[in-house]
């Protein structure tokens, strides 16, 4: 992502379409209401709580660098480690939502 304003519309994206797909889902396949919701809840929760993650700040100064060129390099490092480590936990957890959705939506019920 390119920054973080960035990063939080793809994450509100991605559970926005997979909510949307849940609840289309249950009204044309006619799936249990209350897993649905129990679903759609947890995706809203964790984009909540990623949305929050998102918003970090590099813990370091200039004044502890030699250059700022050095500082600079060690803070980009840093973010991007940080934002790669956060997009792979959250799709792990999209990931495991999603196998619940395609276990509902399964014809071998």
């Amino acid at each position: 992502m390119a920054n973080k304003r960035m990063l939080k519309k793809g994450i509100t994206a991605v559970c926005g379409d997979i909510a949307g797909l849940c609840l289309f889902s249950e009204s044309s396949e006619k799936l249990d209401p209350k897993a649905v919701t129990d679903i759609v809840l947890e995706l809203a929760a964790l984009q909540e709580d990623y949305i929050k993650k998102v918003s970090f700040s590099y813990d370091k100064t200039v004044k502890e660098f030699e250059t700022k060129k050095d500082y600079n390099s060690a803070k980009k490092s840093y973010y991007k480690t940080a934002y790669n480590a956060l997009i792979s936990q959250l799709n792990e957890q999209l990931n495991e939502i999603l196998k619940r959705v395609n276990a509902l939506t399964s014809p071998n019920k």
